[in-house]
């Protein structure tokens, strides 16, 4: 193929286009969470590669080193070998909680804000919606070193990544340590991001300029209002 017409489009943001009124506080209340508790989310549909049974093996003894740390893990189970660990689990450790099946556009900003950080255990990965929609609500994630991700997370500001499990559980163990970041200082962090991902960007870019407007330089639309209220 020529390599002048291969193009690489990046996974744009989420951001203003979920619903984002719910603060922290209500967040947390909405999920019978308290707000001393440090919360791990875990979002989306929960498939063998995802690792979310490594994630419940890791966090076993961390729930037992901090007695304010809570997982919540939230989405479709599509491997029926996790569904059974994950129940049990769900059933038998009060720091745990799961909330199965499709979570609605509406109720994704209680999980996303209510959350200190994403937790993405993937075995495999070459690009994730839940980064994307994580980064889009400014919550930190954790995630492996691998696919795009290393391209939209900024070790130390939108998160960290890992390479193996034996990191990734010492890396949940550190920001348990460090505390919650102050909301000034991660608002920061995500917004050179979301503004290189938002699509009205994206699309004045090439190749859409040249593929929708045969070569027209575009400019993109001012921003409504409306996305203005929802970040």
């Amino acid at each position: 193929v020529d390599p002048e017409r291969v193009h690489v489009v990046p996974h744009g943001s989420y951001e203003g286009f979920y619903p984002n009124f719910a603060d922290r506080a209500r967040s947390r209340r909405h999920l019978s969470l308290s707000d001393d508790h440090f919360v791990f989310l875990f979002f989306g549909n929960i498939k063998g590669y995802k690792g979310v049974d490594v994630l419940l093996e890791v966090f076993e003894p961390i729930r037992k080193e901090f007695a304010n740390a809570r997982l919540v893990i939230a989405g479709r189970i599509y491997d029926p070998d996790t569904a059974d660990m994950l129940k049990e689990h769900a059933n038998t450790r009060p720091e745990i909680t799961f909330h199965p099946g499709f979570i609605s556009d509406d109720e994704a900003q209680f999980y996303f804000n209510a959350a200190d950080f994403t937790v993405l255990p993937y075995r495999r990965i070459l690009t994730s919606g839940a980064a994307l929609l994580s980064l889009s609500y400014r919550t930190p994630i954790i995630a492996p070193r691998t696919g795009v991700l290393p391209e939209i997370i900024e070790e130390g500001k939108q998160g960290h990544l890992f390479d193996d499990y034996t990191e990734m559980a010492n890396v949940m163990r550190s920001v348990l340590r460090q505390g919650r970041s102050t909301e000034a200082v991660t608002r920061y962090r995500f917004c050179e991001i979301n503004k290189t991902l938002r699509w009205s960007e994206i699309v004045a870019r090439p190749p859409f300029n040249a593929l929708f407007s045969r070569g027209a330089s575009l400019t993109p639309e001012p921003v409504p209002k409306a996305y203005d209220y929802a970040v």
